[in-house]
């Protein structure tokens, strides 16, 4: 079975963008059949009143080692793990479990390496670049931007190991209409195609 995990620092509602993507995916996800989670590392203000597996704080982690160690024992069980956002502390631990387990990693960037945003406390950002947000692109396998204006502007502020894909919501169009398609073509090969 296919299993997704979402990661996101905060899944809130008055968050707005992240967390109404991460919906919209998600939905779309179980709707093909796919096994879909959302880890919430901080507990948010107002969630969205839908049945969603959502887990927050330490019990996102918690799940997330289990889930884990699951596919290690089952290799039938295949996972994507989908890291919404950067900069955010609470992303570390979860995303070097899955690096330490060898977990396939989707690090969606969602215009946080654009000019406009690096602007902004930008002395911190680029301190925290070069401390930690690097290594955690580079090791991702692929680094997700929803435009092509996006992913130019990461291109041009680093130079990463990772490959790129192009995609609103970190899985293309494509790949959610037909679940063959998903179940066919490695993410690997799909994203060399595009």
């Amino acid at each position: 079975m296919k299993n997704i995990i979402h990661i996101v620092d905060t899944f809130c509602l008055l968050k707005g963008g992240p967390t109404q993507s991460i919906l919209g995916l998600t939905q779309a996800q179980e709707k093909l059949g796919f096994k879909v989670s959302i880890l919430s590392l901080n507990y948010p203000k107002k969630i969205p009143n839908k049945k969603l597996k959502i887990f927050f704080g330490l019990n996102a982690i918690y799940f997330l080692i289990v889930q884990l160690f699951k596919f290690l024992n089952n290799k039938n069980n295949q996972y994507i793990v989908h890291f919404h956002g950067i900069w955010s502390l609470s992303l570390i631990i979860p995303f070097y479990i899955c690096t330490f387990l060898k977990t396939k990693i989707f690090y969606h960037v969602r215009g946080m390496l654009e000019n406009w945003s690096l602007n902004q406390k930008k002395t911190l950002k680029i301190l925290a670049f070069v401390i930690y947000q690097k290594r955690i692109l580079n090791l991702s396998d692929y680094i997700v931007c929803s435009t092509v204006h996006e992913k130019k502007a990461v291109q041009s502020f680093f130079k990463s190991k990772a490959k790129f894909l192009i995609s609103p919501n970190g899985l293309n169009e494509d790949l959610l209409q037909n679940k063959k398609i998903f179940e066919k073509i490695s993410l690997e090969k799909w994203a060399k195609k595009n």
